[in-house]
Formats: C-alpha cells, structure tokens, sequence
C-alpha cells in the first residue's frame, strides 16, 4: 500500500440571495429568488405561487433546464418565457450572474427563434 496524497480539486460555490421584495408585473406571484452559480453552471431558484422552480444554464452545454426539463424540447407557456426573461435580467443585475449574463442571453434569444422557426414551418 502507498501513502500517497491525492488531490481532489472542487469547483467554487456561489450564492446570492436576492432580497424579496414586491415583484412589479409581470410575476406578481413571485416571492423570493436565489441565485447559485457552479463552475461554468448557474442556477436561479424562485418561489412562484405556491410552488418552487428553478432555471438552470450550463455555459459550456450552450443548454437551458427549466424544472429539470430542456426548453428546447419543451412547449414553453407565456409564465415560463417570463421566467426565463427574469433570469434574464436577474443574471445582468446581479455582480455574480454578470458573467453569465451575456452567453445565457445569445442561447436563450437562439433557443427561442429556432421554436418560432420551427413553428411556422408546421403545416
């Protein structure tokens, strides 16, 4: 047997918390949000009515989770645009999303004109 040492890199956890405050129209609902990023990988989760959701990005896959669940493979509704639109405005105002901000933008902006691409091209 060996007495090496062997080192286990781990990745920086990031937190921030935002503040609850009375949400402006459009996400009346929306009570409280936390923002976690992970490495290459941030996930923004939101008390919205009477139920917990997240949205997660992952920088590196260029892919978007709502609830655990691709958009792209998803028929989103006007609430999860919104939401996504949030996360949105969250990641450009928070100092932590900031870095995120930019290519979770490029991806959901891309992601959204290949469904309405896809949609008109439905017979």
């Amino acid at each position: 047997m060996s007495n090496e040492s062997h080192e286990i890199k781990t990745e920086k956890k990031e937190a921030t918390k935002i503040p609850s405050q009375k949400p402006a129209s459009p996400h009346p609902a929306l009570r409280e949000m936390q923002l976690v990023s992970f490495g290459e990988r941030v996930t923004l989760t939101f008390v919205h009515k009477d139920e917990v959701g997240s949205i997660h990005f992952d920088r590196m896959r260029g892919e978007i989770f709502y609830k655990g669940h691709n958009i792209r493979h998803m028929e989103l509704e006007e609430i999860q645009l919104q939401m996504l639109e949030k996360m949105r405005s969250t990641l450009k105002g928070d100092p932590k999303g900031r870095r995120f901000a930019e290519s979770y933008e490029r991806t959901l902006d891309k992601i959204i004109v290949e469904k309405d691409r896809a949609l008109r091209s439905t017979p």
